[in-house]
Order: structure tokens, then C-alpha cells, then sequence
């Protein structure tokens, strides 16, 4: 999948030692044509709160539970553009573990939207993002990363396919 533009901003402040305010708003734009849900654009706004359940030397757990109004738009077909608006619930969770050197870092996030309303006849929208990586610091600056991320949109354009799958190799430093 083409990824055209992604701006994600997730602003978290403490309310005590493991709990946290959560407060999101993302936007992305993909490029037509290039995804099996032919997704052109999406935005969503939201709030909630999260949990560290586990903040160890190599492993933490963090969870969050909020609400998110989603917005999807897909390319359009025929001279028809379908959309999907809806408010849904969220669920996220980030397992991590890395070593104690910091030379490898793995991470899994999960980022799950469900649909509050909705009818069985139209199909209940959602969406629901995986993000798999595995991060490791070859120098001081200079890092490797490889990516999973996998979406699947419940309700997607007719004749469209509900999953996408996206692999990254990244090879980057820092200066």
C-alpha cells in the first residue's frame, strides 16, 4: 500500500503512576488504486484512558479504552465514493520487550475500532490495526527495523478485499 501521507498524534498525561489520559487524533491520505480496500482517506478523533500493566526492566504491557469517531473514504468506483462515518469504541494495547543494552527493541501494538451502532444487515463497520516491528541498533546512530503492520477494515468497498498487509524495512540514524 502506497502511504501518501500519515500524521498520528497521540498526547498521553499522567494521572498518577499507571494511569494515563489518552487523547488521539490521526488523518491519512493513501494512494488510489495501490490497496486491496482501495482506502483514500481516513481521520478519526478520540479520548480515553490507558493502564500500564506491566513497566519492567525488558517488558512492559500499556493498554488504553476510549472512544473515537472514525471517518473512511474510499476511492471512487462506478461514480460512486463510498464512506464509512461512525462512532466506535477503542481498544489498544502495547506489549514491548528489549534487551538490556538497548541494542534490540520488539514491539506489538494493537489498535482496535468496533463500531458502537450499526446493523447486521449493512454490516458493522470497524477497523483494526496491527503494527509488528523489530528494532535493532547496529551503531550508536545508525539502526535497522523491520515492519509488519496489518489493517482490516470490517465493512469495505464492494468487491473490495477487508485486509491489508504492509511490510517496512528501515534503515536509518540518528544525528
Amino acid at each position: 500500500m502506497g502511504r501518501d501521507v500519515l500524521v498520528a498524534v497521540l498526547n498521553t498525561r499522567g494521572l498518577g503512576e499507571e494511569l494515563v489520559q489518552v487523547g488521539q487524533t490521526q488523518l491519512g491520505v493513501e494512494r488510489p488504486g495501490l490497496a486491496a480496500q482501495q482506502l483514500v482517506a481516513g481521520s478519526g478523533a478520540g479520548a480515553g484512558a490507558g493502564y500500564k500493566l506491566l513497566s519492567g526492566e525488558a517488558w512492559t504491557l500499556d493498554t488504553e479504552l476510549g472512544l473515537t469517531y472514525l471517518n473512511e473514504l474510499f476511492a471512487e468506483t462506478a461514480g460512486v465514493q463510498d464512506r464509512n462515518e461512525y462512532v466506535a469504541a477503542h481498544v489498544g494495547y502495547e506489549a514491548g520487550w528489549g534487551d538490556s543494552d538497548e541494542r534490540m527493541k520488539f514491539s506489538h501494538r494493537g489498535d482496535l475500532y468496533p463500531a458502537i451502532d450499526g446493523s447486521e444487515e449493512s454490516g458493522t463497520p470497524g477497523f483494526y490495526r496491527f503494527d509488528t516491528t523489530l528494532r535493532m541498533n547496529v551503531t550508536e546512530s545508525f539502526f535497522t527495523q523491520f515492519q509488519w503492520l496489518f489493517t482490516r477494515t470490517a465493512v469495505p468497498q464492494d468487491g473490495k478485499g477487508k485486509n491489508d498487509n504492509l511490510f517496512l524495512v528501515t534503515v536509518g540514524w540518528g544525528f
